[in-house]
């Protein structure tokens, strides 16, 4: 909690918000904003797998330490903002996590179904990335890279195009491709 500027409301739970900076915690039910500039720290464990979660493109969402964020299959498919996750942080999603043109830098826990990024996205990876037992990290654009000082845990890995660097531990239990 101490990473979040005192400046940081509460993300309005009626209405869209605007640039922020907001926070979200347990007491969250929506989150929404018009605005490319919206900046959102999460607070403790968010629950939005049932709930809305609409950024627009160009928006930040940092998980604090000991923060999780968990979000539903439909509103992880194609997102197109920018995610810093702490150490001690998780982003959980049980299905694809898509990651369109923002960067995502981990240095906590992402747990997802599969992971793919695509149309120049980054993931640098100091932490965990794990998918499920059958899913797959996926690289599909000329620009895209992962830059890997982590671990990753995944059945298959997909580069269609763009670049892999992998600095550390990555364990695939499938193919490599």
């Amino acid at each position: 909690e101490s990473d979040i500027p005192t400046t940081a409301k509460p993300m309005p739970n009626d209405s869209q918000g605007g640039a922020g900076p907001y926070y979200i915690d347990e007491n969250t039910t929506q989150v929404d904003s018009w605005s490319s500039q919206c900046v959102i720290y999460v607070k403790g464990k968010v629950d939005m797998s049932n709930k809305t979660f609409s950024l627009n493109a160009g928006a930040k969402v940092y998980l604090t330490e000991k923060s999780t964020l968990k979000l539903g299959s439909y509103a992880a498919d194609g997102l197109n903002i920018a995610f810093y996750i702490a150490e001690d942080a998780t982003l959980e999603v049980p299905g694809l996590l898509k990651i369109q043109t923002y960067p995502v830098y981990n240095h906590g826990t992402i747990n997802v179904g599969s992971y793919e990024i695509t149309s120049s996205s980054i993931l640098y990876n100091k932490g965990k990335l794990e998918t499920s037992n059958t899913g797959s990290v996926i690289v599909n654009s000329n620009n895209d890279r992962i830059v890997h000082d982590g671990t990753i845990s995944c059945a298959d890995v997909v580069v269609r195009a763009g670049a892999v660097q992998n600095n550390y531990e990555w364990t695939v239990e499938g193919t490599t491709k």
